[in-house]
């Protein structure tokens, strides 16, 4: 159900971590309801705003892959919604959200994808302007910077070709910890660092 009657600042107040989306839609449009409420069927307990001429949903939980919600969004209404989808950002760092949300705002229009992850984000900064990356490193990897354990998990990760099992004998870890500890990653960088594409942007961001 979506929050009503309070103001994002008395949301996050309230919360310890959050995700967010950026929808390209506007209350302008005649359809805008009707999508909005599509999408917040796989949203649990939605904040949502207008920033820009985009829609914003924050949610203190972690939700699910939205993309099949995108995906049906643009199937069943003809309108090609475009939605960015954050990492795991605490409420201590703030900031995080507000630079995350200019990052792509500066990039979206270079992004053809209409469900754009934090794979796609980086790779556009990559392509477009590198330097960017010394502003979006510290979001992805507050983290694992923070975290010797992961650190030592992804660090393993990529020593022994992405194996778990080679992983898990490496950093003496059973691999179901291994496995979460995974999970954790992936909900932190918004990064799944099992899948290629991702687990090349997230070496680029440990090595620069």
């Amino acid at each position: 159900m979506q929050i009503r009657n309070m103001t994002l600042n008395d949301y996050l107040n309230k919360k310890k971590e959050f995700e967010f989306y950026v929808l390209n839609i506007s209350k302008g449009n005649s359809e805008y309801q009707e999508i909005i409420d599509v999408f917040l069927e796989g949203v649990v307990n939605p904040f949502v705003y207008e920033k820009q001429g985009n829609t914003i949903i924050v949610s203190n939980v972690i939700n699910p892959d939205m993309n099949q919600i995108v995906n049906a969004i643009i199937e069943d209404f003809g309108y090609n919604l475009k939605v960015f989808k954050s990492n795991k950002i605490s409420t201590e760092y703030i900031e995080d959200f507000k630079t995350l949300k200019k990052l792509y705002f500066k990039y979206q229009e270079y992004i053809n994808d209409n469900f754009v992850n934090i794979q796609k984000l980086i790779q556009t900064i990559l392509e477009k302007d590198i330097d960017d990356l010394n502003i979006v490193k510290p979001i992805i990897l507050r983290k694992i910077n923070n975290d010797s354990k992961l650190y030592e998990i992804v660090n393993g990760m990529f020593i022994n070709d992405l194996n778990v099992c080679k992983t898990a004998n490496y950093v003496y870890m059973h691999r179901n910890t291994i496995n979460n500890k995974l999970i954790t990653i992936k909900e932190e960088t918004g990064l799944d660092i099992q899948k290629f594409q991702d687990a090349v942007m997230l070496y680029v961001l440990l090595k620069k």
